[in-house]
């Protein structure tokens, strides 16, 4: 019946050899870095909230004439709004346009954004509005 047994030992070692690699290959491919779906969710909030508080007149001649004084308006408003999830948390810091601005505590994976607020109908004065948005312990 099976006259060359040597022939289909050769096919079964070249199969299993497949076999290996191919597991091989998938397995480092699972290492990879993924994309992270958190900070892009982080990222859309975070440009929604300030696409939203440039478009509003009120908190915009807040910001220019306030500057850091008008941090508890921008947070009132996002308080007010319902679209921070609770598993997240953040701060505000309003500063000059060309000053840098960090959080006054730093945490780990912490995102930011900034926007430049630069006039409303009466004043000319950019201010850099940034938001640290960071996961809830």
């Amino acid at each position: 019946m099976i006259k060359n047994k040597k022939g289909w030992l050769r096919i079964l070692e070249a199969f299993l050899a497949i076999v290996l690699l191919t597991g091989f290959f998938v397995f480092i491919y699972g290492m990879r870095e993924r994309p992270d779906r958190r900070r892009d969710e982080i990222y859309e909030i975070s440009d929604r909230f300030l696409e939203d508080i440039s478009g509003n007149r009120d908190l915009r001649s807040s910001i220019v004439k306030e500057g850091s004084g008008a941090e508890g308006d921008v947070e009132n408003y996002i308080n007010n709004s319902d679209r921070m999830p609770e598993y997240l948390d953040y701060t505000i810091r309003i500063c000059d346009a060309v000053d840098i601005c960090g959080p006054d505590e730093y945490r780990p994976d912490m995102y930011s954004r900034a926007g430049i607020i630069s006039a409303d109908i009466e004043k000319y004065d950019p201010k850099k509005l940034r938001i640290f948005i960071w996961e809830k312990e």
